[in-house]
């Protein structure tokens, strides 16, 4: 199943809300904690860069291990452990960035100190992010359901189209063979005509896929042809006005 954020208007607003996120962390580091700007920054970039990264992946954490019915819990186990590693990973690799780029200092100190801290936004952001694509789970499975249902619907409705057409064509070749048969004694020339506008009506209807993109001026021309085959069995008791 495609990502439904990536390639589309909301990575835009995905970006965004990490923005807004690393700023808040920003502000929190600097006029909170009183850690210099640029540790504050940082601080920032590093850890929701990362975390903004891996929440894109946690899509197909959510999409091979959403349940099937709601008593079904071994995703729980499956998306517990995914954040556990994944919560674990992040906090280790953004540490260990953070200490490259200051090795010593204070500053190592309350990196140290708030593990603890990272672990629990950490894993605030990893179940929020659950949650949404959860959401966004549900939401295409119901609408492939909608356009499964309409597809069948659809089906069902040329399905009994076509079985209407075939029991509708035998008897409507037998009345007028019956027709014909009468005319070939009464009026020949006529018999002659009804025959040729049998096999006219006959090619265009049966010949022609149900799917096919017709001609409304073939469309008319088809019915005039039923018309004029209906009005020998009917005789003054069918009046139609032929416009075509």
């Amino acid at each position: 199943m495609k990502h439904p954020i990536l390639g589309s208007i909301a990575t835009v607003y995905y970006c965004l809300i990490w923005v807004v996120i690393g700023i808040g962390h920003f502000s929190l580091l600097y006029f909170h904690f009183k850690v210099p700007w640029i540790l504050s920054f940082q601080d920032s970039l590093v850890y929701n860069t990362l975390f903004a990264g891996m929440g894109l992946g946690y899509w197909y954490v959510v999409h091979f291990s959403a349940p099937k019915n709601i008593s079904d819990i071994h995703p729980a186990f499956t998306l517990t452990g995914t954040g556990i590693v994944a919560i674990s990973f992040w906090i280790w690799t953004s540490s260990s960035i953070l200490h490259l780029i200051q090795p010593e200092g204070e500053f190592q100190q309350f990196l140290d100190n708030a593990l603890w801290w990272r672990a629990i936004s950490g894993a605030f952001y990893y179940t929020v992010i659950l949650l949404v694509y959860f959401l966004i789970h549900n939401n295409l499975n119901l609408q492939e359901q909608k356009n499964h249902q309409l597809q069948l619907a659809t089906a069902v409705k040329e399905a009994e189209l076509r079985m209407l057409k075939s029991q509708i064509n035998p008897h409507f070749i037998f009345n007028s063979l019956n027709s014909i048969s009468a005319l070939t004694i009464s009026d020949p020339p006529k018999a002659q005509q009804m025959i040729i506008n049998l096999g006219s009506f006959l090619r265009y209807s049966i010949g022609k896929d149900n799917k096919e993109i017709n001609l409304m001026g073939s469309e008319l021309e088809n019915i005039d042809l039923y018309l004029s085959i209906e009005k020998v069995r009917f005789g003054n008791r069918l009046q139609f006005l032929n416009n075509v």
